[in-house]
Order: C-alpha cells, then sequence, then structure tokens
C-alpha cells in the first residue's frame, strides 16, 4: 500500500482515538451566520440530540420566521471530547424577499 497522505493519517488517529462508547444519540448543530471575515456574525446555533437537516447552498429557508438565502455551507463531522458522534454545519445567509407562490 502506498504512503497514506497525512490527513489522511490525521482522520484515521481521530478515529481510533476516540472513546468507544455505546451513545444514545448524536449531537447535530447548524450554525446560521451572516456576512465574511470579521465582519461576520452569528445568527443563531440550532441543535438537536437527533438528525437536523443541513440546508444546501442556494436553498431559500426560514431563521425565525426571516426568509434567508442559503450562500454557503460548511459540514464537520468528528466527535465531542467524551466520544459521542457530533455532525457540525455552518450555513452563511443573506437576506433574501419571500419566495414566489408561498405565504409569508
Amino acid at each position: 500500500m502506498p504512503e497514506l497522505p497525512a490527513g489522511v493519517k490525521r482522520i484515521r488517529k481521530a478515529e481510533a482515538d476516540r472513546p468507544r462508547v455505546d451513545w444514545p444519540f448524536v449531537e447535530h448543530v447548524v450554525q446560521f451566520t451572516y456576512g465574511t471575515g470579521k465582519d461576520e456574525v452569528v445568527l443563531a446555533n440550532i441543535g438537536a440530540n437527533g438528525p437536523l437537516p443541513v440546508p444546501a447552498a442556494g436553498q431559500v429557508v426560514r431563521l425565525h420566521d426571516v426568509y434567508v438565502k442559503v450562500v454557503f455551507v460548511d459540514v464537520s463531522y468528528g466527535a465531542t471530547p467524551e466520544g459521542a458522534p457530533m455532525v457540525h454545519a455552518l450555513a452563511r445567509v443573506e437576506l433574501t424577499e419571500t419566495p414566489a407562490g408561498s405565504v409569508p
């Protein structure tokens, strides 16, 4: 087998080092932000101990009853310090009009 890239080795080590406990849940968090760089602000952190849909880039969603368009998504799969599986998503949004044909 050829030498594995450093990034692949880091992933394999992190997974091997993760405590093996039968966790009854997976922690899911979607963090919604607005703006970029030093002007980026967190709008909301939505979390659940079960499945939580992650919006796709280009999708229009309502965040606290305000329509926003998702312009960037980054999803991270990992584990909490205790070893529980975790999914964290960042969804950067911009304000948008109510989608045509929908009821505000």
